[in-house]
């Protein structure tokens, strides 16, 4: 990952507008160099996790993830603590990352009070009844249509009765 980006590339890797990146820079919330058009990715991430107070916004948790690149990466300083325990998660990654999936967990039961979610079993039960259905409707089809093609002898006319009574098995499927 390259620390010197453009604004674009900057405001796809904090996951948020380009408008929202030019404000912060304009509010002097990231830092900018002068006389290029390029910032530095890991001063702006850290910027945003030193400014931006809600853990579970997505700006931060992007934010998070680039500052937790460059310290594996090693262009990043890393505390006495960080040093001496390399795999210790930091509160505020600990605390973005409990509000994040307490934000999804929030989002399904409120997915499940409106009925937008069902559990697995009972979606795998309607389909598996709804293909037997549909299989047994077609493997109906010779039953009910053999002794009419047995008596043609035109091709077209065996053909037009196997195909109206596919259209039929399927109509009446999807009634």
């Amino acid at each position: 990952m390259e620390r010197q980006v453009t604004r674009k590339e900057l405001s796809q890797r904090l996951d948020v507008s380009q408008t929202r990146v030019r404000n912060l820079l304009n509010d002097g919330v990231l830092p900018t160099q002068d006389g290029t058009k390029k910032v530095d990715l890991l001063l702006c991430a850290q910027a945003v996790l030193n400014n931006v107070e809600d853990a579970t916004s997505r700006i931060h948790i992007a934010a998070t993830k680039i500052v937790e690149h460059f310290k594996k990466m090693g262009e990043v300083e890393l505390s006495e603590e960080e040093q001496a325990t390399p795999n210790l998660i930091t509160y505020n990654t600990a605390r973005a990352k409990k509000e994040h999936f307490k934000a999804l967990q929030e989002e399904l039961n409120y997915q499940k009070a409106v009925g937008e979610l069902l559990p697995a079993a009972d979606i795998e039960k309607a389909a598996t009844r709804t293909a037997r259905i549909v299989r047994d409707a077609l493997l109906s089809i010779p039953d009910r249509c053999s002794a009419l093609c047995a008596a043609e002898t035109d091709p077209n006319r065996v053909h037009m009765i196997i195909a109206d009574e596919v259209e039929n098995v399927l109509k009446s499927l999807s009634q």
